[in-house]
């Protein structure tokens, strides 16, 4: 059985080794390779492939996005490929989706597949039917996070990436936002903002903190079973008690029983 596969991805070198590692697959052909979100879609329908790897991020229209502009489509078997690492595709684990993390490990593409042909030759596809139903809302919900927040800087607003901010910190109707070795003053409730945010991502840490996981640079156990967060600009944040359980399963850290 051949097996015909779509490659999205918005970065020319990363479809590079996704094209060359396919080739050494005697059963498998690329019929297309798409840049963005729309191109994604018009080969999907034009070319209706069995197995369609799936960039999270890409202009225009991400891989979220994709599969909501699909959703009432026959959707191929869907390989999500992403530089997220495992606490952003907990969502995609649970509901048998598979993805890899670039840079791709050649074995890792070979287990996932593997479990697709053993899904196409049960004539199961992997995204049809009601098994996207749930991924479906969730795409649609995540499609309204932020990727860019608005902050004032003097007599300018600027763009702060998201992905730039460590921490935020509640100042009574404000928030004080640090990023890129700066703070910014927005005004808006730590709530609200907070609302914003990829929560796969951005975590309440303590009543006056929510802290950017991928910002993280160590967890140092305290008194009475709770944490110090220490920030990649060395920023220490105190975890408060009612909100440690959350912290350890999002950083998938075992409590040490040696805590004081």
């Amino acid at each position: 059985m051949t097996l015909r596969v779509i490659i999205a991805d918005d970065e020319p070198l990363a479809r590079e080794q996704l094209r060359h590692l396919l080739s050494l697959e005697p059963d498998i052909v690329v019929t297309r390779e798409c840049a963005n979100g729309p191109q994604t879609v018009a080969a999907v329908r034009e070319e209706k492939p069995d197995v369609l790897l799936l960039d999270v991020q890409m202009p225009d229209l991400d891989g979220f996005g994709v599969l909501c502009e699909l959703q009432d489509e026959r959707i191929p078997a869907v390989i999500f490929v992403t530089a997220y690492d495992q606490y952003a595709l907990k969502a995609f684990e649970v509901r048998a989706l598979d993805y890899l993390l670039k840079p791709v490990d050649p074995r890792r593409l070979g287990e996932t597949l593997h479990k697709v042909r053993s899904q196409v030759a049960g004539s199961k596809a992997a995204g049809s039917g009601s098994d996207f139903a749930d991924l479906l809302r969730e795409a649609e919900e995540r499609r309204h996070v932020v990727q860019r927040l608005p902050v004032p800087s003097g007599d300018r607003i600027l763009f702060l990436p998201v992905d730039a901010i460590e921490c935020l910190e509640a100042a009574g109707n404000y928030v004080r936002v640090y990023a890129q070795g700066k703070t910014y003053l927005r005004r808006e409730t730590l709530a609200g903002i907070t609302q914003k945010m990829d929560p796969s991502r951005f975590a309440r840490v303590h009543r006056s903190y929510v802290v950017n996981l991928e910002r993280v640079r160590e967890l140092i156990p305290w008194f009475h079973r709770t944490y110090i967060l220490i920030l990649e600009s060395g920023k220490r944040i105190h975890v408060s008690r009612s909100y440690r359980e959350p912290v350890e399963t999002m950083l998938g850290h075992a409590p040490d029983s040696a805590q004081r």
